[in-house]
């Protein structure tokens, strides 16, 4: 008696289930590999017949026109959407349920005409490969472009050098010429051959929020690439990407802010530079930001500045080192900056600012190189290690080291807690 009761409860149960995912289908319309093209005005038209014929070997072409919402069902598309003209947005039913994935031989999502305006929600993108942006990308770099990315999961795209055009290997997830908006987007295990592993910006606005990059490589920018940007960057993480320069950021002719953001865990290369980010010719304000934990055998295994101007207001900059062996012992000529290396830059710390714990063949904390301009202020910013006497050959005594081009001459000296200097072409004081 007590199995047929524990039966008909698990019946009913069963029953009570199916009949609960009937309802949300029949309220939502939403079938399994469903695709229905929503013109603004118009009737709604099936195309599931058109994508499905899509193959992990041959991915179905499928071109959207202007004015309209392509909702995709949870389900695996094999489609590469090629968007042209103003209003057009891709909604998928949530990351990991819709998935739209590539055939290994072109954008999954191209962009092709200038003006275009495009929104993508609620999906996978995965298994592009193109020479710019293997995820999302524009056809041509002229083709400038309005794109909102929300609630999106960008993986394993590619951007390869093909030998077609000078924008090559740009972008391995992302690539958009105009403005860009990022909510809530996971770029993660993307590949550029040259720059931005996962993006490559360029040419308009970026305001990115609540967004991660990682395991993303490439050779400048393992995961962002900013080239005439201007970045409003806010609460991001990025964690375990990898370049020779810039293994989590390299951001050249551009001026924004990056905020309340994480950059650390930088997988290092063979002659690196810039462990958290390389910033180059370009004016940034980095805000209650942490980087940490990277590490490069040439300079900055924090923060590499080129002829920029950079402010760091209540920014952590802990636990990064520059080093590079050779045989047992370090090589003498690289490890420099373990927090930051500069050359003929204006940088300010200040707002609780922290150098903490960094290590170098040279510079532990700072190494400044005063070519023609350019002076490091210290507000106020802590310089006291947590850790007393690193051991050799991970650093050498002396926090701070500035080298004159002008003069030729070196001056090494070490700070502590709440600190106030400035180093100038002759020296820090």
């Amino acid at each position: 008696t007590e199995e047929t009761e524990e039966t008909e409860e698990t019946e009913e149960t069963e029953e009570t289930e199916e009949t609960e995912e009937t309802e949300e289908t029949e309220e939502t319309g939403c079938e399994e590999g469903r695709a229905t093209w929503l013109p603004r005005s118009g009737a709604p038209q099936d195309i599931t017949p058109v994508i499905s014929r899509g193959t992990p070997f041959e991915a179905a072409e499928l071109p959207l026109p202007p004015d309209g919402t392509l909702e995709l069902c949870p389900g695996t598309y094999y489609a590469e959407l090629i968007v042209g003209g103003p209003g057009v947005t891709i909604r998928g039913s949530g990351q990991g349920q819709t998935k739209l994935v590539g055939d290994g031989d072109g954008s999954v999502i191209s962009i092709g005409s200038v003006g275009t305006e495009l929104t993508v929600e609620d999906l996978d993108v995965s298994l592009g490969r193109s020479s710019y942006g293997g995820g999302i990308g524009t056809s041509l770099p002229s083709d400038a472009a309005t794109v909102t990315l929300r609630r999106v999961s960008l993986h394993d795209n590619s951007a390869v050098q093909l030998g077609a055009t000078y924008y090559e290997g740009f972008g391995g997830a992302i690539f958009v010429f105009g403005d860009l908006v990022l909510e809530d987007v996971t770029v993660a295990d993307n590949s550029a051959e040259l720059y931005g592993g996962a993006l490559h910006h360029e040419g308009g606005t970026l305001v990115a929020t609540g967004s991660t990059f990682s395991g993303n490589v490439a050779e400048f920018g393992g995961a962002l690439m900013l080239w005439d940007s201007e970045p409003q960057l806010s609460g991001l993480t990025l964690d375990g990407n990898a370049a020779v320069s810039g293994a989590h950021a390299y951001v050249i002719g551009s001026a924004g802010t990056i905020e309340d953001s994480t950059l650390s865990n930088n997988v290092d290369m063979a002659e690196s530079a810039g462990g958290g980010m390389a910033i180059d010719q370009s004016d940034l304000i980095l805000r209650n930001t942490t980087i940490r934990d990277n590490q490069v055998e040439q300079a900055g295994g924090g923060l590499l500045v080129l002829y920029s101007t950079v402010d760091l207001i209540g920014t952590t900059i802990r636990d990064n080192q520059a080093l590079a062996m050779n045989g047992a012992q370090p090589d003498p000529y690289l490890g420099l900056g373990g927090a930051l290396y500069m050359i003929d830059s204006d940088v300010t710390c200040s707002g609780g600012s922290r150098f903490v714990d960094n290590s170098a063949v040279s510079g532990p904390g700072l190494y400044f190189v005063y070519l023609y301009e350019g002076r490091f202020v210290s507000s106020g910013c802590d310089w006291l290690s947590d850790e007393v006497g690193l051991a050799p050959p991970l650093v050498t005594t002396g926090e701070v080291h500035h080298l004159s081009g002008v003069t030729g001459l070196e001056w090494t000296g070490s700070f502590g807690a709440n600190a106030s200097f400035v180093c100038n072409g002759v020296g820090c004081q």
